[in-house]
């Protein structure tokens, strides 16, 4: 039979679980939007945190390990500019 202190610390450790991945799409929430970054989209999938952001002609993913917010990968690319002379 498991010890009560045992079973305790997998149950915290389980429900704590839902919380953690909550925090790490607050974090990068956060910090997309402390670096100007205006739209940002996010997804789940198989454990990974997805975050698609746009801003100050930029467009960045970044890739989390929705667990422990590690970076996974991370890509920016620059947004041309739509405009034509003449709405300068």
């Amino acid at each position: 039979m498991m010890p009560l202190r045992t079973a305790l610390l997998a149950f915290f450790a389980i429900s704590a679980a839902p919380a953690l991945a909550d925090d790490v799409e607050t974090e990068a929430r956060d910090y997309l939007t402390g670096h100007g970054f205006e739209t940002i989209e996010m997804s789940r999938d198989s454990g990974m945190l997805t975050a698609i952001a746009t801003g100050k002609g930029k467009r960045i993913e970044v890739r989390y390990n929705a667990a422990t917010g590690e970076i996974l990968s991370q890509e920016m690319t620059m947004l041309s500019d739509e405009r034509t002379p003449d709405e300068s």
